[in-house]
């Protein structure tokens, strides 16, 4: 029954959003903003933050750095869909995503109009194509979510971070904002190697199936740590600015992630 409860209010959400999104995409036509998509992106951050309370994420939030008001590159590890969902609520984004999204039936088209950056990594003499296309978002000050490691994971490990998309932000001249999601307990118990599914989304699970159990749970504790914006200087050569970049968030991600779940 809990699963219902939260699913109906869930389902009006996105339709709500959905009518929302469409009305916004439609003025753009008649309006032409040179910012288009910063309503795009407080428009995402409204939906995120329904369905985080909604689901029952409770965040905590932590580290020397400081919510990014707009324009910057965010990078996170990433565990599943709950990570946009968490960081969407906190940051008005647009996000980026698998090129395969696009093809899943009503979710490819919710996320077409919410201004998503899909990428094809199978596709490697496009990449500069889906760089400048990043970079553009960022220089109309809005931000753009990005997972490095270019895939969600089950925790056991960090991925290595992908490097070559770093460049959008030095394209664009803004910095980036490294932070780290630690997700520690599931109905008031901690999260690990036997429970993680119920949080995590990987490998071949479908998303309807995990949603909707997800639904079923009372409350998932998460730590938020925003690490200080990453800036290098213009004159470094792009292939080693954007290598730093990478390593460095890499660094500041992995040294504060909970202890690895074992399983």
């Amino acid at each position: 029954m809990r699963r219902l409860f939260k699913l109906i209010p869930c389902v009006v959400c996105f339709v709500v959003y959905l009518l929302a999104a469409c009305l916004v995409r439609l003025s753009f036509f008649v309006l032409r903003p040179k910012r288009r998509w910063v309503p795009i992106a407080h428009l995402n951050r409204a939906l995120a933050w329904c369905l985080v309370r909604l689901i029952g994420v409770r965040m905590r939030l932590a580290g020397p750095g400081q919510a990014p008001a707009g324009g910057l590159f965010l990078v996170s590890n990433h565990v599943g869909y709950l990570d946009g969902f968490v960081l969407g609520a906190l940051f008005p984004v647009i996000y980026t995503s698998k090129s395969e999204l696009k093809r899943w039936p009503l979710i490819g088209a919710m996320t077409e109009l919410s201004g998503t950056l899909f990428i094809d990594r199978q596709r490697k003499n496009h990449i500069s194509e889906y760089i400048e296309e990043i970079a553009g978002v960022l220089r109309q000050g809005v931000n753009v979510l990005f997972f490095p490691e270019g895939t969600s994971t089950n925790g056991e490990r960090l991925l290595p971070f992908k490097s070559a998309f770093f460049e959008a932000p030095l394209k664009a001249g803004c910095g980036v904002v490294p932070v780290t999601l630690s997700y520690r307990a599931i109905d008031g118990r901690p999260l690990t190697g036997e429970n993680r599914r119920q949080v995590y989304w990987y490998g071949e699970m479908t998303f309807m199936d995990h949603f909707f159990r997800l639904l079923g749970h009372r409350s998932i504790e998460v730590d938020v740590v925003i690490h200080e914006t990453i800036c290098l200087p213009v004159q470094d050569e792009k292939d080693s600015a954007r290598k730093a970049i990478s390593e460095r968030a890499f660094t500041m991600i992995a040294s504060s992630l909970s202890a690895p779940v074992i399983s």
